[in-house]
């Protein structure tokens, strides 16, 4: 089983939300530190992570305090604009080696000591677009054979209408040498999975029991959604993440809107000399799900 720790957010770009044309962050590590002036779209920042959240229990559920329609989201409110999300997760080594032994267990022609030093499984990508009628969701890996980075599941979706694609990646693992890759085969939707319209976050139900090690692949990725956690600006935190108060810094860092606050009540030179300094250098965040 991939726990949350398995999987760390090394890069997320947002497109078209709201006041966000677009941003990218890279080189992500433990802990994410937004800082700039008024309306620079901080708050929309955390709120893309919230809209895709409650978007995958349903786009109703998302929308209602935002609006009640996509479009509103859209940078610009262009209805023929869509939104676009892209997150690339990095495996924890050990995790990942141990992922690649399952895939290729059975494959006598495969040697082992490749896939594990190729590209396979050295990241997986999960890049979502909604527009005002449609979603499309696709979980993706870097391929070991090729400069295309292998489909693990794609996801189309509609008022009313749904298709999953599978990869077959565990077939993939198991091909001997010369053998014609495989295409993406359709995975059946049940009715009651589909509704009410939502999001998938790369993980398609029906996949668990053919395709389990791509599933569990897709169930991880959807986990950091579904356990998401940040220093909210206007201080609606998690219970587990009360603010504190006070001038020092916790460990979880739970009161660095209060201690923020404090700097620029009582020490305005300092406030204004770590605003001066964030501002001169080019946007980077540090992150490790969950996210705070």
């Amino acid at each position: 089983m991939i726990e949350l720790t398995h999987l760390t957010l090394k890069h997320l770009a947002l497109c078209r939300y709201k006041s966000i044309k677009r941003v990218d962050f890279d080189n992500l590590n433990n802990v994410v530190l937004l800082m700039g002036r008024n309306n620079a779209g901080k708050s929309n920042i955390l709120d893309a992570f919230k809209f895709l959240s409650e978007a995958a229990a349903s786009f109703d559920h998302a929308l209602a305090a935002r609006g009640h329609d996509v479009v509103q989201l859209i940078h610009r409110k262009r209805p023929e604009d869509a939104m676009e999300f892209l997150f690339d997760f990095v495996i924890a080594p050990r995790k990942r080696e141990e992922i690649i032994r399952r895939l290729f267990t059975g494959n006598a022609q495969a040697e082992l000591t490749d896939a594990l030093n190729s590209e396979l499984l050295s990241a997986l990508t999960l890049k979502i677009t909604v527009g005002p009628e449609h979603f499309v969701e696709e979980l993706s890996t870097p391929h070991s054979g090729g400069s295309r980075p292998f489909v693990i599941f794609s996801i189309k979706g509609a008022p009313g209408n749904m298709e999953v694609l599978c990869g077959q990646l565990e077939t993939l693992c198991k091909q001997r040498k010369g053998d014609p890759a495989p295409g993406p085969v359709p995975l059946a939707v049940k009715p009651e999975t589909a509704q009410p319209y939502r999001l998938w976050l790369g993980r398609p139900e029906s996949a668990a029991e053919a395709w389990p090690v791509s599933y569990e692949l897709a169930d991880a990725v959807y986990q950091q959604f579904t356990c998401l956690e940040w220093a909210d600006p206007m201080r609606k935190l998690p219970a587990t993440s009360p603010i504190l108060g006070g001038q020092k810094l916790t460990p979880d860092i739970s009161n660095l809107p209060d201690v923020l606050h404090w700097l620029y009540n009582n020490k305005p030179k300092q406030f204004r000399k770590i605003e001066s300094e964030e501002n001169s250098t080019p946007p980077r965040c540090r992150a490790k799900p969950p996210l705070v």
